[in-house]
């Protein structure tokens, strides 16, 4: 059976490759064809999230402002690659096999190639990673080229550090757009040696979604509240020898929201699936939240994590690595930073010892995000990038 089903997967990553070569060339075609398919614009932009609706990349660089901009008059479209359920049963469902990812990948090739042709109707697309992002065997940018002919004005953003997956395939994204937006300083140092135009887009949090902690004082066994992705709980893990020797002088319970709490077996442990419904209370009834990422790598400074603005949002002191920490958060100041073990240790029963510096660095991080990360704060300026080349424009209203 498993000879059989590794036969067909081959089968069906030959198809894809070969409806990706005939992609390529009807993108070459298109291209010579452009000057006579090309319409005029009829609505203001046209969104290409790099994934589904609701996904925190997706809700964060675009969904959340969708209702400003019909407030002021603005015209979209947005085509997310796929539905959530789709998405999750792609990659998350048991497979034996790849083939359904195989499947999904020319369904998405043919999607983006046909709103390319559509994008001349719009005054400026954006998009994010890259056009034709999950499949990172694909060599060439036809779908980016395709978008260059049928539009002149197209953003490109980057919210982590993208390009370590395939430098080649960001390089040529970068070739054939005329600005990029970046969350943080590194990504900005890095893509400014790439690109003629690259401005930072601070990352937006809805903070109307979070509840604020009010009750600073300490739980009989201290909450410390993580959460995160499965791949991220390698960091969780290397962070548990610290939290065992805090255990040591103050009971704690290490309370994980996410899809899995992996391997930890600790005792002190307190699992939660991630829903809307219980989030809110979960974390405000915890006491102290952490941000674990102990590999100074592109990765991790490339991104600005966002549990640490919901942190902030919800009023949760925390304790973070000093490496995707948001520009606007300090050491000292809005959060205590950590690298070591002993610093972590060192920090954390910091916090379970002073509850004034629990309510100060959780107050002044509230602040931060507010003023800096809240939706409506950098709405602002997405609006400026997004007709940054339309005449007579006006920041937050519809250009006339």
């Amino acid at each position: 059976m498993n000879v059989v089903r590794s036969a067909f997967q081959k089968v069906i990553y030959i198809y894809l490759l070969l409806s990706l070569s005939v992609g390529k060339l009807i993108c070459e075609l298109l291209i010579v064809l452009a000057p006579f398919l090309k319409a005029k614009p009829a609505k203001d932009f046209l969104f290409l999230p790099y994934t589904h609706k609701d996904n925190s990349g997706a809700r964060t660089r675009v969904q959340e402002y969708l209702p400003l901009l019909e407030r002021d008059g603005y015209t979209y479209d947005v085509h997310y690659i796929s539905d959530a359920d789709y998405y999750n049963w792609v990659y998350y469902q048991p497979k034996t096999s790849r083939i359904r990812e195989y499947l999904f990948y020319q369904k998405m090739f043919w999607n983006r190639l046909i709103w390319c042709v559509k994008a001349s109707r719009y005054q400026t697309v954006f998009f994010q990673r890259a056009l034709f992002p999950d499949f990172y065997n694909q060599t060439g940018n036809p779908l980016e080229r395709l978008l260059r002919a049928f539009n002149n004005n197209i953003i490109v953003d980057y919210f982590d550090a993208d390009y370590v997956r395939n430098a080649k395939l960001i390089d040529g994204v970068v070739k054939y757009c005329d600005t990029i937006t970046v969350v943080n300083d590194f990504l900005k140092s890095y893509f400014e040696k790439k690109a003629k135009q690259v401005i930072l887009n601070d990352l937006s949090i809805d903070t109307s979604r979070y509840q604020q902690k009010t009750d600073f004082s300490l739980q009989a066994s201290v909450r410390i509240f993580w959460t995160g992705s499965i791949p991220n709980l390698a960091n969780l893990v290397e962070l548990l020898p610290a939290l065992r020797k805090v255990n040591e002088q103050f009971p704690i319970k290490l309370v994980i929201v996410g899809r899995s709490k992996g391997t930890i077996t600790d005792a002190f442990v307190e699992h939660h699936l991630w829903s809307d419904e219980t989030f809110n209370s979960i974390i405000t009834g915890c006491d102290i939240a952490v941000y674990p990422a102990f590999e100074a790598d592109e990765i991790s400074q490339g991104k600005v994590a966002y549990k640490c603005l919901e942190y902030a949002a919800c009023k949760v002191p925390m304790v973070a690595s000093p490496y995707g920490l948001s520009s606007r958060f300090e050491n000292e100041k809005e959060v205590l930073t950590a690298t070591t073990e002993a610093q972590w240790t060192r920090a954390i029963i910091r916090l379970i010892e002073d509850q004034p510096l629990r309510i100060q660095l959780a107050e002044n991080a509230y602040y931060k995000v507010m003023q800096y990360h809240d939706t409506k704060a950098t709405y602002k300026n997405f609006v400026t990038i997004l007709t940054g080349v339309w005449k007579n424009k006006k920041t937050g209203t519809r250009p006339v």
